[in-house]
C-alpha cells in the first residue's frame, strides 16, 4: 500500500488553485487534508474572536468541500511540531505538504518542523504572486523600502497562471481508520462570540470577486475615496470589495483575483474603467509590497519600520485609548473609522 502524504492546511483553506495541495495530489499518493489548532495562535494579544470565528466559518466550508471528495478535514489540537511528527508516525506518511507563511512566528515554526522531521518537507509560495524574494533592487539583493519601484518591478514580472486540472477523490485518503474529530465551535474552544462575521469559504469569496469585478470594480477609482456607513451591505458599493479576509485565510488566492481582475479590465466600457480596475490591482501589490516588509523586516511587528517613529513621544493615557478603540473621541471621523474598523473590515480593504 502507498505510504500517505500530508498536506497541512494553514492560510490557504480552499481547493481550488492550492500549489502546495496539487503539488501533494500530484504524488498519486493518497492525500491527508490536515488542520492543526496551534494554542500559539489561539491567544495572546493579537487573538480576535471575530478572526477566529471567521476562520471555524471557513473550515466548515472546507471540510464540507472534502467530503465532496469522500475524504474530511482532519482536525487536531496541540503544537504543530508535537501534533505533525506524532501524525506522521501514526500514518506512516512519506512527505509533508505547505504553503508558506511568511510571518516571523511562521518562519521559525516551519524551520523547526522541517529539523524535527525525518521525511521530505516541501514549502510552496502560494499566499502572494511574488514570493518575498523575487522582487530586489536593481545589482543588488536588497529589497525594496518604497512601493513605488517595487510596483514597477512587480508589474515586469511575468504572472503565475492558475493551477489547471481537476481534482480526484480517489487521491485523497478516505481517513477510515483515523479518528477525526468534527471542526470545533467558538464554544468549543472556550471563546464568546463578539460580532457577527460574514460567511466564510471559497465558494463565498469567488462569488464576492466575480460580483465585485462584473460591475462595481469600474467605479473603485473614484468610489474608493468616498466614506460609507455599513460594510455588510447586501450589494458592496463600488469604493471596496471586500475580499481581504477572503485573502487573510486564503480562501481566495492572489493569482484567481489577479487573473479574473485582467479580463475585467479587457471588458471595461471605457478608459476610466480600465483605469479604475489597475487601481484596484495596485492594492493587491500593496497588499505583496508589505508582506515582503515583513518578511524582510520582522522586528516591524513590534517596532516601527522607520527608526524616526521610535523617537515620537506617545501620551499615557489609558482612558484616551479606550475611547479611541470604542469610537467615542468626539471626534466624528476618527469615531466612525474606528467603529468600523471594530467590524472586523475596513473601507477599500
Amino acid at each position: 500500500m502507498t505510504a500517505p502524504v500530508i498536506h497541512w492546511f494553514r492560510r490557504d483553506l480552499r481547493l481550488a488553485d492550492n500549489l502546495a495541495l496539487r503539488a501533494a495530489l500530484s504524488t498519486g499518493a493518497p492525500v491527508i487534508p490536515l488542520f492543526v489548532f496551534d494554542p500559539a495562535l489561539l491567544g495572546g494579544e493579537r487573538f480576535s474572536a471575530a478572526r477566529l470565528a471567521f476562520m471555524l466559518d471557513g473550515l466548515r466550508a472546507l471540510d464540507r468541500a472534502l467530503r465532496d471528495y469522500d475524504t474530511r478535514l482532519l482536525i487536531r489540537h496541540g503544537d504543530p511540531l508535537r501534533v505533525i511528527p506524532q501524525l506522521v508516525g501514526d500514518v506512516g506518511a512519506s512527505a509533508v505538504y505547505f504553503n508558506r507563511d511568511y510571518s516571523p512566528y511562521a518562519v521559525r515554526r516551519d524551520q523547526a518542523l522541517e529539523a524535527e522531521l525525518s521525511i521530505p518537507i516541501y514549502g510552496f509560495d502560494d499566499a502572494m504572486i511574488h514570493p518575498p524574494d523575487a522582487i530586489t533592487k536593481k545589482n543588488s539583493d536588497a529589497p525594496y523600502s518604497v512601493y513605488t519601484p517595487f510596483k514597477k518591478q512587480w508589474l515586469k514580472l511575468e504572472k503565475p497562471p492558475i493551477a489547471a486540472g481537476a481534482i480526484e477523490g480517489r487521491q485523497f485518503h478516505k481517513l477510515d481508520d483515523i479518528d477525526t474529530p468534527d471542526v470545533p465551535t467558538l464554544a468549543d474552544l472556550d471563546v464568546a462570540p463578539t460580532i457577527t462575521v460574514p460567511p466564510a469559504g471559497e465558494q463565498v469569496a469567488m462569488q464576492r470577486l466575480r460580483e465585485f469585478l462584473d460591475s462595481a470594480v469600474y467605479q473603485y477609482g473614484e468610489g474608493r475615496d468616498r466614506l460609507i456607513a455599513d460594510p455588510f451591505v447586501a450589494e458592496p458599493p463600488a469604493g471596496t470589495a471586500y475580499l481581504s479576509p477572503y485573502f487573510r485565510f486564503g480562501m481566495l488566492s492572489p493569482r484567481q483575483a489577479y487573473h479574473a481582475a485582467q479580463t475585467a479590465a479587457r471588458n471595461a466600457p471605457d478608459q476610466a474603467g480600465h483605469e479604475s480596475v489597475a487601481t484596484w490591482v495596485s492594492e493587491l501589490i500593496w497588499r505583496e509590497f508589505y508582506m515582503q516588509i515583513l518578511y524582510h523586516n520582522p522586528q516591524v511587528l513590534t517596532t516601527s519600520y522607520r527608526p524616526e517613529y521610535e523617537q515620537v513621544a506617545y501620551l499615557h493615557d489609558p482612558d484616551g485609548l479606550v475611547a479611541w478603540q470604542q469610537g467615542q473621541t468626539g471626534y466624528p471621523i476618527v469615531d466612525a473609522a474606528m467603529r468600523q474598523l471594530n467590524t472586523c473590515l475596513l473601507y477599500t480593504s
